[in-house]
């Protein structure tokens, strides 16, 4: 990390109030303090920084609910044929957690990819729900909650990024202090308020709140394929351990991520498969065994048709 610079102003003390100067404030302090590919975690809870480079071949990425603010690069996020692509200034958001593919490419700058984050804590969010009144907007059914989303990040949210550096450079000159600490817990909320008075606010409340009871036990349903695809439980199972049947859980699932929680296995075992297959510790017949595949062939016409390519012929994302 580079040394700790002050962020340019303007004369009344922030920076240019225009998304294009704030943008322009945020990637340069970026760029000069995170140099390195990879992904660093900051002081403020749940907000990161990620850079990645240009990538021949589709990725894997597994994320809990989070906030992307694209500063520079092209991401295109999704699963099967359904991407969501972000550039410089969107806010690409995904609602909850999930495994999906990515690709990155260069935007007219010729610049790594940058990015912040900033990641969802559903404990966090419930509580913050739970002191507000009672959702009172319109019905929200599983065609409104989207896994993947993007838009225009506002002036707002792009000023409380903004916010959440002043703050992590007083962190490195003053260290980890009770006051710091509560001021970081604060933007969060901070945060968290602007996203609920968003466009987002409807799928956040039916996620963490009790706008729809049957969003929120889908997206457990999804979070539980996520974190075990390798599992052969069976929809049956799986829909009663969230108490829903079948038929509703595939329903509400095909809307909310555009496959069906056991076409939704499948991709995610493509993606862990993915990664196993970069790491090369592994030969790709054990991890086609280990992940539930009773045929090799049958991996690697998957694998193939997924990620274009062969396990055999990979590359890694740099």
């Amino acid at each position: 990390m580079s040394k700790v610079r002050t962020l340019p102003t303007s004369s009344a003390g922030s920076p240019a109030q225009t998304r294009e100067g704030l943008l322009d404030v945020l990637l340069t302090a970026v760029a000069e303090r995170y140099p390195q590919t990879g992904k660093f975690p900051t002081p403020i809870p749940g907000l990161f920084v990620a850079r990645r480079a240009p990538c021949e071949q589709l990725c894997g990425g597994h994320e809990e609910p989070t906030l992307f603010l694209q500063l520079s690069g092209r991401r295109r996020v999704g699963s099967r044929e359904a991407w969501v692509e972000a550039t410089r200034g969107d806010l690409l958001r995904l609602a909850f957690e999930q495994k999906f593919a990515i690709k990155i490419d260069a935007d007219a700058t010729n610049l790594p990819m940058w990015t912040l984050g900033l990641t969802i804590e559903r404990d966090r969010m419930m509580r913050l729900l739970a002191t507000l009144p009672p959702y009172t907007g319109e019905p929200v059914y599983s065609t409104d909650v989207s896994a993947v989303t993007c838009e225009p990040a506002p002036l707002r949210t792009l000023g409380l990024f903004w916010e959440a550096f002043t703050l992590m450079e007083r962190f490195e000159r003053e260290g980890e202090t009770p006051i710091l600490r509560r001021q970081a817990d604060t933007l969060v909320d901070y945060f968290y308020l602007a996203l609920l008075g968003s466009s987002w606010a409807p799928t956040l409340w039916a996620l963490y709140g009790d706008a729809n009871p049957t969003i929120k036990a889908v997206a457990e349903g999804i979070r539980l394929i996520t974190r075990s695809p390798e599992s052969d439980v069976s929809l049956e199972a799986l829909s009663e351990q969230i108490g829903l049947t079948p038929s509703v859980f595939t329903r509400h699932a095909r809307s909310m991520l555009g496959l069906t929680p056991l076409q939704y296995r499948k991709e995610a075992r493509l993606i862990v498969a993915r990664g196993l297959v970069l790491e090369g510790s592994m030969s790709a017949e054990r991890i086609a065994f280990g992940l539930g595949y009773t045929s090799t062939s049958q991996f690697f016409q998957d694998y193939k048709r997924k990620f274009g390519i062969s396990p055999k012929a990979s590359l890694a994302c740099p």
